[in-house]
């Protein structure tokens, strides 16, 4: 069965694309009908190979590791192989950063330290590192096996992806 996804057109296109020619490369991205959306009345929509079916335990941090550390090596090089120019990711400002945690439902009891978000923000944006990163691998995103809404994905630092990952899992900043 298949899942469809409505969004705006960039980001459906990016998230058609990458379940498209990425799943062929990774078993981790689930398969989707087509390489760009379908356009209805207006709206944008994609569809991918439901997850609902597959067992939705979590793999662990060490199966995200090497299942990033493939996507980030791989995953840009198969997208320009196939016309495909990933957009570069759109950094916030920690003030923006602040107003979107205060609104969230899900911070995990977390506190953020702006002095700390700042310089992070900070090394990310001055960062020659480019990769295509998923942007937004919380938990709700890595279902079982799988890595799914690519929807804000495109071109970034992959400590941003890690970086997500290691705080969603409590990993200590000194065993980063």
């Amino acid at each position: 069965s298949f899942c469809i996804r409505w969004s705006l057109y960039t980001f459906a296109t990016i998230e058609a694309a990458a379940n498209y020619y990425l799943s062929g490369a990774f078993s981790f991205i689930t398969p989707s009908k087509f390489p760009e959306p379908i356009v209805c009345n207006g709206l944008y929509m994609t569809m991918q190979r439901s997850v609902r079916e597959e067992p939705a335990q979590d793999r662990g941090i060490g199966y995200w590791i090497a299942s990033f550390a493939l996507f980030h090596r791989d995953a840009e090089a198969i997208l320009r192989e196939h016309g495909i120019v990933p957009p570069s990711i759109a950094v916030r400002s920690v003030e923006e950063q602040q107003d979107r945690y205060a609104q969230g439902k899900q911070h995990n009891g977390l506190r953020l330290d702006t002095a700390k978000a700042k310089d992070s923000i900070d090394y990310v944006v001055s960062s020659p590192t480019r990769t295509f990163i998923h942007y937004d691998p919380k938990r709700a995103n890595r279902h079982g096996r799988f890595l799914v809404d690519f929807e804000t994905a495109g071109l970034g630092d992959p400590a941003i992806d890690l970086a997500l990952l290691f705080a969603e899992y409590a990993i200590p900043e000194n065993q980063w």
